[in-house]
């Protein structure tokens, strides 16, 4: 029988290291901790990723300026999110379009990527195409999540 002073028992009698499940928590808060801050990173990355795909469809040569236009865009379907990266740049906005419609509706919706297409248009080529791949693809990560987008918002259905 292990020394009780430097083992603990579990609840099917084996015995455990004292410091393992004190680890394993700690583990798991700091996996917690980064995965909250991964979020805008992981969207501009995903944004550039759409840029460069679409740029290699349309036969378009990449330049920094747009992949940085790619990169911000990516972030911009968080502005109804106060606590988000955009949404603490501006807060007069985030606020009310976060108490409106609420998060990951308006702003993830076909009809804003529409909207921000149709803005985009007279823009040269690859600032569009930058522009409308870092907007269209934050959705699109977001639809891998469990709690979905309002992708087809006005309805409440979640994709």
């Amino acid at each position: 029988m292990p020394d009780s002073a430097s083992l603990a028992w579990n609840t099917r009698q084996r015995a455990v290291h004292p410091l393992r499940y004190r680890h394993r928590a700690v583990h798991r808060r700091v996996a917690a901790d980064v995965q909250a801050q991964v979020i805008a990173p992981f969207h501009i990355v995903v944004g550039q990723f759409a840029y460069f795909c679409a740029a290699a469809v349309a036969g378009h040569k990449p330049h920094l300026a747009e992949a940085l236009i790619a990169a911000a865009s990516a972030l911009l379907p968080d502005l109804d999110k106060r606590d988000g990266m955009v949404g603490r740049w501006l807060p007069w906005i985030s606020g009310p379009i976060k108490y409106w419609v609420g998060h990951r509706t308006a702003t993830h919706s076909l009809l804003v990527t529409v909207l921000i297409s149709l803005v985009a248009w007279p823009l040269p080529e690859g600032y569009r195409l930058a522009l409308i791949a870092g907007f269209a693809s934050h959705p699109i990560a977001d639809m891998m999540t469990p709690a979905g987008v309002a992708w087809f918002w006005p309805s409440r259905v979640r994709c």
